[in-house]
């Protein structure tokens, strides 16, 4: 068992797809992004005698232009099913190898597990993890099963969400699956009216574009606009990895917000 960079872009979403820890922030693609914010993407292996992946960590390498160094992040990583396994011990022995190389201070983690799983924190804590209440990555993720049909889905939810939804079709509001650039920039106008109005940072227009660019092989990128009276008045991009599809980014405008197109999308 060793640990050593990983380049095969199908063998690591693979792993990572199949595992119980998956999550899009841990794909092969995230770490393109990585120059769109300033940084370096390592992907981290550890694999068995017969060259599988058994853990896996993308790990985002961050500067601090302030204290001039960088520190190691891993957003929803590592990604292993069990975290006191000898396999953690290798990754993390080459990830604090690669650290004190590149100056690092300090490696930061937020596995893709529940909140309060007992034996993720004492597998951490034994390896000198201490908790932190400053999170990067979202806090929480909401998960609903899309298995059952629309109607057991639709009786799943609170009244009031159920009658928004019902509203939107009544009052006009279609959805369409936006193909192209002109539907990126529509999008992206709208996000950014969601962005001043709600007081929320987001990246330009590029990183959009190159997110819907590396995940838009193999139908794991969709962009939906919610139009009115032929107008684009909401939108959202949804990511896919493995049996996993995550809502990554909605914007409403100012106008029509009446008609719930967000609730419809």
């Amino acid at each position: 068992m060793e640990a050593r960079i990983i380049t095969d872009c199908q063998q690591w979403n693979d792993f990572v797809a199949a595992s119980e820890c998956c999550n899009i922030t841990q794909s092969y693609e995230w770490g393109e992004l990585t120059p769109d914010l300033g940084g370096e993407a390592l992907r981290i292996g550890v694999v068995d005698d017969q060259g599988n992946l058994c853990a896996a960590m993308l790990t985002l390498i961050s500067p601090i232009p302030i204290l001039r160094k960088a520190y190691f992040y891993a957003p929803r990583g590592p990604v292993i099913d069990e975290p006191d396994s000898p396999a953690m011990t290798v990754l993390l022995n080459f990830v604090k190898a690669e650290a004190h190389k590149r100056g690092a201070f300090m490696l930061k983690i937020e596995p893709s597990v529940e909140d309060g799983n007992t034996r993720w924190l004492t597998a951490l804590h034994k390896r000198g993890f201490r908790p932190t209440p400053y999170s990067s990555h979202f806090q929480h993720e909401w998960v609903l099963d899309l298995r059952p049909d629309e109607k057991t889905l639709l009786a799943g939810m609170k009244e009031k969400w159920r009658y928004n939804i019902r509203l939107a079709g009544r009052k006009g509001v279609s959805v369409r699956r936006g193909e192209g650039q002109a539907d990126i920039d529509t999008f992206y106008r709208i996000y950014e009216t969601t962005s001043e109005r709600d007081e929320f940072f987001i990246h330009n227009k590029t990183h959009y574009e190159n997110v819907m660019r590396l995940y838009s092989p193999g139908d794991r990128a969709a962009l939906f606009l919610a139009e009115y009276e032929g107008e684009a008045i909401a939108g959202m991009i949804v990511l896919r990895i493995g049996r996993w599809s995550w809502y990554m980014y909605g914007a409403s405008s100012n106008e029509h917000r009446n008609l719930m197109p967000n609730h419809l999308l």
